[in-house]
């Protein structure tokens, strides 16, 4: 009785063992033409990216101490955020400028550009880690992956209260209209992703 029990075990353990063994290799998709695998990456999902609310990005950092690679990872996300933003604006204070009868154009948009910089580096305190996974591979190194995402709102505020608060460019300002462009550029940003 004990050698049938036995045996009925192993033969359900092999049989648990092969089922988990196939459904770890359905995972991994693998392409017949190259032999290639495909790597799932976390993060990648529509509420990973940006839209017209919040600026996100997400990416990674490797190495061999962990509190390093989420630095690295973070530093790498953020840096993403603010050419995204530097983009965004650049675009804003093209169609701001074209919109306006500014006196000195060429001015006002040199103040803009020093500024765009400014904002974009201040309103990186305003960024909040939307999520995180940390994986250590057979070499002993971290792989830390974070995404992160930075109110628009904050970016806008910023830059308007550097316009106003400017004597030379606070003629030129209207708050309202650049807003106004700066929301319409934000939905070209999302529609562009």
């Amino acid at each position: 009785m004990k050698r049938i029990t036995l045996i009925l075990i192993s033969v359900i353990t092999i049989g648990l063992l092969a089922v988990s063994c196939k459904t770890k290799e359905k995972a991994a998709t693998v392409s017949q033409a190259t032999g290639d695998v495909e790597i799932a990456l976390p993060f990648t999902g529509k509420e990973y990216q940006s839209d017209d609310k919040c600026f996100r990005a997400n990416n990674s950092g490797k190495s061999m101490d962990m509190s390093t690679a989420k630095k690295m990872a973070m530093l790498n996300a953020q840096r993403d955020i603010a050419q995204a933003v530097q983009v965004l604006l650049k675009s804003v204070s093209d169609q701001y400028t074209n919109q306006k009868q500014i006196a000195d154009v060429q001015e006002f948009e040199q103040k803009f550009n020093d500024y765009t910089r400014t904002v974009a580096q201040q309103t990186m305190n305003d960024v909040r880690l939307l999520n995180e996974k940390v994986f250590k591979g057979s070499d002993g190194k971290f792989t830390y992956y974070v995404a992160i995402e930075m109110p628009k709102d904050a970016v806008q505020k910023a830059m308007a209260e550097k316009l106003s608060k400017d004597a030379k460019t606070q003629l030129d300002f209207d708050e309202y209209q650049f807003k106004k462009i700066f929301d319409e550029e934000m939905k070209k940003f999302e529609e562009g992703k």
